[in-house]
């Protein structure tokens, strides 16, 4: 008989699967149990809810995104490892579409994250206020100025992926490759910073 945390392990595996297939949308306890092959009863033993799941598939979307941002060196070269940070920030979610639709752009209107998760999903952002403070000791609020980076870092991602869904025509300013468009706004951006 499989261990607890090895069964709970196999749902949240599904439930991942489940989710970049179909969406958040569609995500149902049934389906999940049965991709896992488990009884219903065993998703709602090891996490209460759909919402309970959910709240699980958030936070395991932030701990993969930690990661992805900690494999970005920190070695002294400012400006470079901060657009780094958010080339790395884009990969994850063209990566991890549906999950970062979770995680960002309310793909589930029904699942509000706990404050708790939320408090959890924000050490994203302190890695990257950590960052700009490293960048630029001489900045008063480097959390505004990192808002300031995040907001551009989550807009033009967020336009992407709409038009990668949607597909159809795009405006002439999104026409182009899409990462050295992305990283030339995030660029501009730093110089725009680092000349205040």
């Amino acid at each position: 008989m499989p261990s607890p945390s090895t069964t709970r392990e196999t749902l949240l595996d599904a439930a991942l699967r489940l989710l970049e297939e179909r969406g958040p949308g569609a995500l149902r306890i049934r389906d999940v149990a049965a991709a896992a092959e488990q009884s219903t009863m065993g998703v709602y033993t090891h996490f209460g809810s759909k919402q309970g799941l959910l709240e699980q598939l958030y936070l395991h979307g932030f701990r993969r995104l930690e990661d992805r941002l900690n494999s970005v060196p920190s070695d002294g070269q400012g400006r470079h490892e901060l657009l780094a940070f958010a080339l790395a920030y884009r990969a994850f979610a063209l990566d991890n579409e549906a999950l970062y639709g979770l995680m960002f752009e309310r793909a589930t209107p029904d699942f509000v994250p706990s404050d708790a998760s939320r408090l959890a999903g924000l050490s994203t952002f302190e890695m990257l206020a950590t960052r700009v403070a490293d960048w630029r000791p001489d900045f008063t609020d480097p959390a505004a100025d990192a808002h300031l980076v995040w907001a551009t870092m989550h807009g033009l991602v967020s336009i992407e992926l709409m038009h990668r869904r949607w597909g159809g025509p795009l405006v002439a300013h999104l026409r182009g490759d899409p990462e050295q468009n992305y990283a030339t706004a995030i660029g501009s951006l730093l110089e725009a910073l680092h000349g205040r």
